[in-house]
């Protein structure tokens, strides 16, 4: 299932000016979360992510500390740079429910595959079933049929 930006809580806004992400409510922390949280996910350091990506470390820092004092946006340019080694699209940076989608979905195709296992192996038990119930029958026929036998060796004798 591929996700859309035009799911996006927060649209980030493109200032006229310089090609930039103008400050939103919430839209700083929100890039700066998700972009530590995929970084962490690859397993890359900043040092690693820096080299990958062509971003200097002072700027990956600046864009990605929660304690960050300078409060201009990032490029555009710059986040994309960033994304790219992450394999990630920009939009994915600023999408709040992409991670609970992609978990659901991944847990639906968990669920299917079961679901189709779980068919499998309903039909080889019914077939086993059915083996049974025959074997079954044979053995019921089997004993009345001994049982009728001695019955009428029994009245024979008498």
């Amino acid at each position: 299932m591929a996700f859309s930006p035009r799911f996006c809580q927060f649209k980030p806004q493109i200032c006229s000016t310089k090609p930039r992400i103008c400050q939103q409510k919430g839209i700083d922390s929100m890039y700066r979360d998700r972009l530590n949280e995929i970084r962490k996910e690859k397993g890359l350091t900043t040092k690693e992510w820096a080299e990958l990506s062509g971003v200097s470390v002072d700027t990956i820092k600046r864009i990605t500390c929660p304690d960050n004092p300078d409060k201009d946006s990032p490029r555009v340019n710059t986040l994309e740079d960033l994304c790219k080694p992450l394999g990630v699209e920009l939009w994915e940076i600023f999408y709040l429910g992409d991670r609970s989608l992609v978990a659901l979905q991944a847990e639906i195709n968990a669920l299917k595959a079961d679901h189709d296992i779980l068919l499998a192996e309903n039909a080889v038990l019914k077939e086993k079933v059915e083996v049974y119930r025959d074997k079954n029958d044979a053995l019921k026929d089997e004993i009345i049929s001994t049982h009728n036998y001695y019955i009428k060796k029994e009245n024979q004798r008498s």
